[in-house]
């Protein structure tokens, strides 16, 4: 039901009407009793997660960017069905002449990220990166392959910052820039905390 409004209001020394008294008391008896919806609860309830129950969830309320698609992945499925979403066309990439190809996939866990990329292509830049749809919440590092100038491929650095929605990607563990000519590919997958 909507917010309740008391039907009857009585002063002092009146004699109150069964009628109306009952009506008053039923008003509440008759939305607290499975009725109650999100317009009697407020905004700051803070309800804790034991007393929900989301054995059998339905779409909770719009998403906002910074929580991300709660409302759909709680309506059609759990974390075990869920696939991955590609983001390679949605993503800046940096360090490849034209469009690469490949792919960027995520899975996001409460605050974590999961990420599996592949991108091959020719490279017009010393520096390469990508972004995600989610601000990393702690400086991280991580360790991928890469391949430079068409050489060997070889372990890679992976470089994040705190608060950043980009993603570098170095030659090799040491940092190192790349070649910008020729043929550049990373792969791997790796993951970091982001921001609630």
């Amino acid at each position: 039901m909507a917010i309740i409004t008391k039907a009857n209001t009585f002063t002092n020394g009146q004699t109150a009407d069964g009628s109306q008294v009952n009506t008053n008391f039923d008003t509440i008896y008759n939305d607290y009793n499975g009725n109650i919806t999100n317009a009697n609860i407020a905004a700051g309830a803070a309800i804790v997660g034991s007393k929900l129950d989301l054995s059998s969830p339905g779409t909770i309320g719009a998403t906002t960017p910074s929580i991300g698609n709660f409302s759909s992945v709680v309506s059609t499925g759990n974390i075990y069905s869920i696939p991955l979403t590609s983001y390679l066309a949605s993503s800046t990439v940096v360090g490849w002449s034209g469009t690469p190809t490949g792919s960027i996939y995520y899975k996001r866990i409460g605050n974590t990220m999961l990420v599996s990329y592949t991108i091959t292509g020719t490279s017009n830049a010393t520096s390469t990166s990508f972004t995600l749809p989610y601000l990393v919440s702690n400086n991280t590092l991580a360790v991928g392959y890469a391949q430079d100038n068409t050489g060997t491929d070889e372990a890679s650095r992976i470089s994040m910052s705190a608060a950043g929605y980009v993603i570098n990607f170095y030659k090799d563990v040491a940092g190192s820039a790349w070649t910008d000519s020729g043929t550049k590919t990373i792969n791997g997958q790796f993951w970091y905390e982001a921001t609630a």
